[in-house]
């Protein structure tokens, strides 16, 4: 089971003064390798997160609770995403650390990458070293 991965995206965000986590994902047939292959499947998540941050903010505004590396996308083993991300994630809107959930998120995934955009190079995956 330890080899049955997810592809997840997770929102470091803030609203109203309140931390707030949207995350969502999909099985992974295989681990991805090179970034060719995480691209489509990557940007269908991402785009799914963002649309759900987007919907949010008609409740007020929103913004990046880590700068740059706020939108994540990583691969995850199901037995970490079910016994490990929720506490990361608990831990993480008590506290604010995000320093700290970054750090713990890669003890427990395979790979980590930030996005971003650029007006004439479109939405980047960048590795999280």
């Amino acid at each position: 089971m330890e080899d049955y991965l997810y592809l997840v995206s997770l929102a470091l965000i803030s609203q109203n003064g309140e931390r707030a986590m949207p995350i969502g994902g999909k099985s992974l047939k295989k681990t991805i390798e090179r970034d060719s292959d995480l691209i489509p499947l990557g940007e269908q998540i991402v785009n799914e997160i963002l649309i759900r941050v987007i919907q949010r903010s008609d409740n007020g505004p929103i913004s990046r609770s880590n700068l740059e590396k706020s939108i994540l996308l990583f691969q995850i083993p199901i037995e970490s995403m079910q016994n490990n991300l929720p506490a990361l994630k608990a831990e993480w809107i008590s506290k604010g650390d995000s320093e700290k959930f970054i750090s713990e998120l890669k003890s427990i995934c395979k790979n980590i990458w930030y996005l971003t955009f650029s007006r004439y190079e479109g939405t980047k995956f960048h590795l999280l070293e």
